[in-house]
């Protein structure tokens, strides 16, 4: 690295922001990324040959990494010192599969939340291994991945095959970029082209007491597996994501103090998260103590006690017991009902908001702590407690 330039940091380049013209970042040792007016950054590799000046376009950020970027600079540079020209010596090496491929790419991606990254696994094992994983990247056509995101859009996934087809993008950038492969095979192709435009709807829900009812007692009635029935149980009362609620640990849970601590990787928040729980949430998590099995995780699956129950656990529970709802749905249902009834248990709807996770109000007010207005959450989260059981019990 050369010793005049300070190297760049991640965080330097995440947070560089566009100005009216573009301007370059330098790395050191010909390394540079430029940031365009409208906010695109792209690494750039600056040398000289022969008393020429050269430029090599290294591809786009995030796609490629600060340390991806390094690597091939720090290649190239070698290359230079053998007196080899490095826009003339370009060596394509294929012998992955694309599952060696994606899996390569996503350890570079360091920047990625664990939530994130766990995420954009089990997206790519449910969609894409099982189909084409193994096909060497030297053998795939654009055919294979069409063929594959169309049984994503055929069984009406068609959000997420567009999250599918961002992630397969974003790796051949980068196998293009280190050239594993000629050229990106998605480059030229439109996702919106290739999904049917569907109106955004809520997640399947209800606001109405009665059905509201029904589904409680249904749950509390639950034949199937132990851990499905309480995160069913939990889920109405909480009405938290299910992802945090899956994986839910024992030592987030301080039953002395009647809250649930949720680290900011697991929610979709800049900060951790505080849940105070009902004494009788409360009742139903210690009793579940003794089925834990020595698991850290409340709420594991039956294949694994390392891994939680899998994400579509509670919405083939709620549609085999006859409702049309989703998991995510009873976030929908408390918001409603919370405040509509905000002139009963007198909680303003900032309070709600805060507890449903929101950002509300202006910057000052997004920056509020774990436990902002924990009193008034404590109030609300008991009340609504109340609420649910006097209404089972109507």
């Amino acid at each position: 690295m050369n010793k005049t330039t300070k190297p760049l940091s991640h965080l330097e380049i995440k947070n560089s922001k566009p100005k009216e013209k573009q301007y370059k970042l330098f790395d050191g040792d010909g390394l540079s990324i430029i940031i365009f007016p409208n906010g695109k950054k792209k690494w750039r590799y600056d040398y000289t040959y022969n008393k020429k000046r050269n430029s090599i376009s290294l591809g786009g950020y995030p796609e490629v990494t600060l340390a991806v970027a390094r690597e091939i600079a720090n290649d190239y540079n070698e290359k230079k010192s053998q007196g080899i020209n490095p826009v003339e010596k370009k060596e394509v090496i294929i012998v992955q599969s694309l599952k060696e491929l994606i899996k390569e790419y996503f350890a570079t991606r360091s920047d990625w939340e664990e939530v994130t990254r766990v995420d954009m696994v089990q997206r790519i094992e449910k969609n894409i291994y099982p189909y084409i994983g193994d096909i060497k990247i030297n053998k795939l056509t654009k055919k294979h991945i069409i063929d594959t995101l169309m049984i994503m859009e055929k069984r009406g996934a068609t959000e997420n095959g567009k999250k599918v087809f961002s992630l397969l993008n974003m790796t051949f950038k980068y196998a293009s970029t280190l050239q594993k492969i000629e050229r990106n095979i998605l480059a030229d192709l439109d996702k919106n082209l290739l999904f049917s435009k569907k109106k955004k709807t809520n997640f399947a829900h209800t606001t109405d007491p009665s059905i509201l009812k029904e589904v409680l007692l249904a749950i509390d009635n639950y034949s199937g597996e132990l851990n499905t029935k309480i995160g069913l149980q939990l889920l109405p009362f909480l009405f938290m994501r299910p992802y945090p609620l899956r994986y839910m640990e024992w030592n987030e849970i301080d039953f002395e103090k009647k809250i649930w601590s949720i680290s900011k990787k697991k929610m979709k928040t800049d900060i951790d998260f505080i849940v105070p729980l009902s004494d009788y949430i409360i009742d139903i998590i210690k009793k579940h103590q003794i089925y834990s099995c020595g698991s850290d995780l409340i709420l594991p699956s039956l294949i694994s006690t390392k891994k939680p129950l899998s994400e579509n656990t509670f919405n083939f529970a709620l549609k085999r017991m006859g409702f049309n709802l989703t998991a995510h749905g009873f976030r929908h249902t408390a918001s409603t009902i919370l405040h509509e009834n905000i002139h009963v248990h007198q909680i303003p709807s900032d309070v709600i908001e805060i507890q449903l996770g929101h950002s509300v109000g202006n910057s000052v007010h997004r920056t509020y702590n774990k436990a902002q207005y924990i009193e008034e959450r404590i109030k609300l989260m008991n009340w609504w407690s109340d609420y649910l059981v006097e209404l089972k019990n109507s």
